[in-house]
């Protein structure tokens, strides 16, 4: 059974401290696993003191590959939790009910790559997602994350059929590779990378319209299509034109959900003559 919970001294470690914990993971050994805390930190800045010191009252969620919905309350610096023997891995602020995000040791960062790789249906779309943006925002920490974890990672999304998970891995990715993309010398390189996550998203969803497909697929082809087309997707830039090229000449309105892609990726692209009808 959980101890009881002081209202007002969970409520006040969230609203009278500015910011959020990291929430740090490390296997003790057997079937022991430290838990720790600490602020959030984005850079080298001062920080205001707390009447806290910075530590908040956290119910920390978390899953195995045994266990599901556990938590424990982490209400000091540092904790402990039980895992089963034979585990291989741990999840942290699993469901993502928590306000905090989630490191681990190079231990548990390379188990969470490897369920990715070979098993990522075994947690949820949105603790995939959870996962690349903790990745991503602990990179930009200062002695932060290696952000090369989070490009490794990254590589399960040709399996990933879950298109709101892939933009918003995509997203997370941008504050990373978006400082690579500055040196005009990675851009090639950078192309290729998106390319080769985006080519199974578009030949799944297709290029055009399909009466059979779901609501999800229909809205969010465009996100897809103009992402691939703006790292030089090929196919795609060349459908757009087609796209736009049908409507100059046969009066035919773009697919709403294309619309965006289909302009944006046209104007990027096209000839002088062209931008001028």
């Amino acid at each position: 059974m959980q101890p009881a919970v002081d209202v007002d001294e969970f409520m006040n470690s969230w609203t009278l401290q500015m910011g959020y914990p990291v929430v740090t993971i490390s296997k003790k050994g057997g079937n022991k696993v430290a838990i720790s805390q600490a602020k959030y930190r984005f850079d080298n800045d001062d920080i205001v003191d707390s009447p806290y010191g910075y530590k908040w009252l956290i119910p920390f969620w978390y899953e195995t590959s045994s266990l599901k919905n556990q938590m424990v309350w982490l209400n000091s610096e540092k904790g402990e939790i039980s895992i089963e023997e034979g585990d291989e891995w741990i999840l942290g602020n699993s469901g993502s009910k928590g306000f905090y995000r989630v490191n681990y040791d190079s231990e548990g960062w390379e188990a969470i790559i490897k369920l990715l790789e070979t098993r990522h249906t075994d947690i949820t779309s949105i603790d995939r997602m959870k996962i690349l943006d903790d990745m991503t925002s602990l990179s930009q920490m200062p002695d932060g994350i290696d952000p090369t974890l989070a490009l490794r990672a990254s590589t399960y999304l040709k399996q990933e059929e879950s298109l709101y998970t892939v933009t918003g891995t995509l997203t997370s990715l941008s504050r990373i590779l978006g400082k690579v993309s500055v040196l005009e010398k990675y851009q090639p390189a950078l192309n290729r990378y998106y390319i080769k996550q985006l080519d199974p998203m578009v030949n799944r969803l297709g290029l055009r319209f399909n009466a059979d497909e779901s609501f999800e697929d229909g809205l969010l082809r465009g996100s897809i299509l103009s992402a691939a087309a703006s790292h030089g997707h090929q196919e795609c830039i060349d459908n757009a034109e087609q796209l736009f090229n049908q409507h100059l000449s046969t009066g035919d309105q773009v697919d709403p959900n294309l619309y965006s892609y289909v302009y944006e990726t046209v104007a990027i692209n096209c000839t002088e003559e062209l931008w001028w009808q």
